[in-house]
């Protein structure tokens, strides 16, 4: 995928505010997200294009958390308004630029264009800029229902059993 939409993180920020009874908070961050996710992707747009030299389709996922099945609707609404157009996977999977897709192992989580350009010495950005200080802001909003490393570790210990 060549776009991250942090849903996970901005569902624990989200579901914090709701358990604090912020529920004004919670709307608003909601709007923050579709903003967020038209940029980042318009973002994430240009550098994957700038890498390969040459615009690329790009690929998206979204998880199933509360949070994101909330905003689906607006986030989708605002990507067509800002002229994102919609094609199947095996369509954006067919461009020669994802021939190295698994090809590269990376030991944190990055996209498609920021694997590959740091398997090649480049460093490309994760957060469209003006966005740093809300990814701060969920990120710390967050915290209290992150699972610890520790927890996750267990649990794909589990897994490989």
């Amino acid at each position: 995928m060549t776009t991250w939409l942090l849903e996970w993180e901005f569902d624990r920020a989200w579901r914090q505010l709701v358990l604090d009874g912020k529920s004004e908070e919670a709307r608003k961050l909601e709007g923050e997200y579709v903003e967020f996710c038209v940029s980042q992707i318009r973002y994430d747009f240009q550098c994957c294009s700038d890498f390969f030299a040459r615009d690329v389709v790009g690929i998206l996922l979204g998880h199933n958390v509360p949070f994101f099945s909330n905003t689906l609707d607006r986030l989708l609404s605002a990507l067509r308004n800002d002229g994102v157009e919609f094609v199947a996977l095996e369509e954006a999977l067919a461009a020669a630029v994802y021939d190295r897709v698994g090809s590269v192992v990376a030991g944190e989580f990055l996209v498609y264009q920021q694997k590959l350009a740091a398997a090649d010495g480049q460093r490309l950005p994760r957060i469209v800029p003006e966005h740093e200080e809300l990814i701060k802001r969920v990120a710390e909003l967050a915290t209290a229902l992150r699972p610890s490393t520790r927890c996750q570790l267990v649990v794909n210990e589990r897994q490989l059993q």
